[in-house]
């Protein structure tokens, strides 16, 4: 695990590289930089220059588009940060999405790229029925720069029809990061009206539709059109800068578990976490990390389970977004606040049942509670199966004191019971003498 602010590249390995020298020569290796006569290169790293083209910022974030120059080539790359404060912590390196898979033929084969001609073709008709086309039912959309957001189709459908005319970006290239079941592209996009202005977009895709989508101004683009008010965080924003986060190692059982970005309370509360699965003599999940802010996988929701992350070879991760001061109940009896416990019960409940039910198991209990599906994106989240057994498994092990179930209308605690038998082959730790559901 890397100790300093690191570079992943998701596509063509996802291994993690950190530290200015040794990413320089992880970026000379990759065969994007220059063409390559064979895939299997194992020349001396390139002497590379690496030039900011373009920066895009949001809330504490930014997408720095760049090119890293070999002799009189060069290839595109985007970057994304977390920022701190003038620290850059955390950040993801998104290749370049040719639109073919021949590296070779860049210069000679025009990019295809057609779900961005889609995405382009669909907010200009000004349809808001035709926004299924490219967005998953449940789609959260968030311009981080202007503050605003959209939840599921019907909010973003009233945005359509205000919304400046969209064009295809100056750019032909797309920008790519594969990671588990979750793809990501950045597309570059321009707005139209009385100052037009260049915006990039991260999706991040289920099933092929966007399930999340982030926007991010353009930093010339607000300067010309606002003026001072194009000044922020970002003002003095040094893409090449790296600082130290920090990385510890627990042991929890017999297993080491990298823990990112904590204080000693952080740290105490995956301890807490994992210690009720073995209190309700469940196996552990099978976690090679536990992260917490800043990270690129902030802003997406309060937390996230990876099941399969490049950063750890392929293994499970979870990201619980809350700082150390989001941790606390404020009541003297109980340490812990009850939604920071049940979200990341819930996570590690996904893990859990990555390892350990089947496709039997999961239509059983899909057939159990009533619903359609186990897990389809495009079915809003409290009627997929997964969700339904991850807040059972939550409910059942936070404890009488702390349990919540945030799928509305809760089942009654004796169905609740029943299911988290069923799921786990144990007794809840969650009992009905008192009404267990907060």
């Amino acid at each position: 695990m890397p100790t300093r602010a690191s570079w992943t590249f998701g596509h063509g390995g996802g291994d993690v590289y950190s530290g200015r020298l040794e990413i320089a020569e992880a970026l000379g290796a990759i065969l994007y930089i220059t063409p390559r006569a064979a895939f299997d290169y194992q020349g001396p790293p390139l002497d590379l220059e690496v030039h900011v083209d373009q920066v895009f910022v949001g809330d504490g974030r930014a997408l720095v588009r760049f090119d890293a120059q070999h002799l009189a080539g060069g290839v595109p790359w985007m970057q994304l940060y977390a920022v701190v404060g003038d620290a850059v912590l955390t950040s993801r390196l998104y290749t370049e999405d040719l639109g073919h898979i021949i590296p070779n033929e860049r210069w000679t084969h025009e990019p295809e790229h057609p779900f961005y001609d889609r995405y382009i073709d669909v907010w200009s008709s000004g349809d808001p029925d035709r926004l299924a086309e490219v967005y998953a039912r449940t789609v959260v959309v968030r311009d981080e720069f202007g503050g605003e957001s959209w939840h599921g189709l019907d909010e973003l459908g009233g945005e359509i029809a205000s919304a400046p005319p969209l064009e295809h970006g100056p750019w032909p290239e797309r920008f790519r990061f594969d990671s588990g079941i979750r793809p990501e592209r950045i597309a570059v996009v321009q707005l139209g009206g009385s100052c037009p202005a260049l915006e990039a977009r991260r999706w991040v895709f289920d099933d092929g539709l966007i399930v999340d989508e982030t926007r991010f101004a353009h930093v010339p683009s607000v300067r010309r059109c606002q003026g001072d008010g194009g000044e922020g965080w970002w003002t003095d924003f040094d893409a090449t800068g790296s600082e130290e986060f920090g990385v510890d190692t627990i042991t929890i059982g017999e297993r080491s578990i990298e823990v990112v970005n904590t204080d000693r309370m952080q740290r105490d509360l995956v301890r807490w976490l994992f210690g009720r699965f073995g209190a309700g003599s469940l196996a552990q999940p099978d976690v090679a990390a536990f992260w917490f802010p800043p990270s690129v996988d902030c802003g997406l929701s309060e937390a996230i389970a990876r099941p399969d992350d490049d950063r750890f070879e392929g293994r499970h991760t979870v990201t619980l977004c809350f700082t150390p001061d989001e941790l606390s109940s404020g009541w003297p009896d109980r340490r812990w606040s009850s939604h920071v416990v049940h979200q990341g019960l819930h996570e590690l409940a996904h893990v859990w049942m990555y390892d350990r039910l089947d496709d039997p198991d999961r239509q059983a209990f899909v057939d159990r509670v009533g619903l359609d599906t186990w897990r389809d994106t495009d079915t809003f989240w409290p009627e997929r199966g997964v969700e339904v057994a991850a807040e059972t498994i939550a409910w059942g092990l936070a404890g009488t004191e702390r349990a919540q179930y945030l799928i509305m209308p809760p089942p009654d605690c004796a169905e609740l019971t029943d299911r988290y038998v069923m799921l786990t082959g144990q007794d809840p730790l969650t009992t009905c003498d008192t009404d267990g559901v907060g």
